[in-house]
């Protein structure tokens, strides 16, 4: 992965994680899917972090 690559997905997590924070009790039912996207873009973070370290 590159590091622009790497930046966007770094991006986008702390916007997922700000959005997490701001959801409502109206909305709870988008919290199942943001913390989906949350683990899986910190799953591939730590995958290409692993294998750049390697």
């Amino acid at each position: 992965m590159s590091k622009l690559e790497r930046s966007m997905f770094l991006r986008d997590l702390d916007f997922l994680r700000q959005l997490q924070q701001k959801v409502t009790d109206k909305e709870r039912q988008l919290e199942v899917g943001l913390n989906d996207q949350i683990a899986h873009l910190e799953q591939v973070l730590e995958e290409t972090r692993q294998r750049n370290y390697d």
